[in-house]
């Protein structure tokens, strides 16, 4: 069970860690907001095929679906900070600090679920927490530690509901198997967000309509519209990817430990640090590389521990 969990967690970390660069071009193209809506709603129709394919059966307990309805709308405030945080950057940053949830999931594990890691298990979740702190903050001309930017404020944020999410996902799927909490978690994800992009279009063709913008009508889907066609087959190709990387994950929590999976997740940040430096050419500070570091090594130590 540990070796199963552990490749699950590694092959989610793979497709969520080449995801998030995917990400972090589409939502600088059409925004953070319109780049989910798009992919949300594609992944949900891809996991009801594979409930369809599956013949499984949805949650018959009540708490059960409504723990997945829960995750669900967890998940929409998680992607909407995760590509916030893309858009926002530095990349080579904010994903280390985003799959580093990993070391917050071992604590909420072992008050939660009751599960015991063992204290060399605890010492690398330490060291991932210390590493969260370095890599997020800069040291100022004043000698003040500040913030990097919005982008890791909204990666601090998506680390709490990952963690969270990874809890609830864990009880529930132990129940109902993966595929049934997939479907009801992603479609109620879907929704949400979708019913999120309405108001936002609303009010911002109320605005166009107010300042008097012939094109106030067309204003929400013109940037898409501009991206081009490689931009939208991106999209595409990142729901592929988001369903490959939450499908990998869900078994993972249904065979292994939680703190295990989580973890082994973690390793994604690689990903992100080389597209980072190589795609974006961001160069982060040396106090901010040791921050990563410690990210990094705490997984490993956390995954041989």
């Amino acid at each position: 069970m540990l070796l199963e969990g552990a490749l699950f967690g590694l092959g989610s970390a793979v497709a969520g860690g080449i995801s998030d660069l995917g990400g972090a071009v589409a939502s600088r193209r059409v925004g953070s907001t319109r780049a989910p809506g798009v992919i949300v709603p594609t992944t949900a129709l891809l996991i009801v095929a594979i409930f369809l394919a599956s013949q499984a059966s949805l949650p018959a307990e009540p708490i059960a679906f409504l723990g997945a309805m829960l995750s669900g709308l967890l998940g929409s405030l998680l992607y909407f900070a995760i590509y916030a945080a893309l858009r926002a950057g530095p990349i080579s940053i904010v994903i280390p600090i985003i799959f580093a949830y990993g070391g917050l999931t071992v604590l909420l594990s072992m008050l939660l679920l009751n599960e015991q890691p063992s204290t060399f298990n605890l010492i690398a979740a330490l060291v991932a927490t210390s590493g969260i702190v370095l890599s997020g903050v800069v040291l100022g001309g004043t000698s003040r530690v500040r913030i990097v930017g919005r982008g890791v404020a909204a990666a601090l944020v998506a680390v709490v509901l990952a963690a969270s999410i990874s809890i609830l996902a864990t009880v529930v799927v132990r129940q109902t198997g993966w595929v049934p909490f997939a479907v009801v978690a992603r479609v109620t994800n879907a929704i949400s967000v979708v019913a999120v992009l309405l108001v936002l279009a609303e009010r911002r063709r109320r605005r166009e309509l107010d300042r008097g913008s012939p094109d106030a009508l067309d204003a929400t889907s013109v940037p898409l519209r501009q991206a081009g066609w490689r931009i939208l087959l991106l999209l595409l190709v990142l729901a592929v990817l988001d369903v490959a990387t939450v499908s990998l994950w869900l078994a993972g929590l249904q065979v292994g430990p939680t703190w295990l999976v989580a973890l082994t997740g973690s390793f994604a940040p690689l990903v992100g640090i080389l597209g980072g430096v190589t795609l974006f050419h961001e160069r982060p500070r040396r106090l901010q590389w040791a921050g990563v570091a410690m990210v990094l090594g705490s997984g490993v130590l956390l995954a041989i521990g």
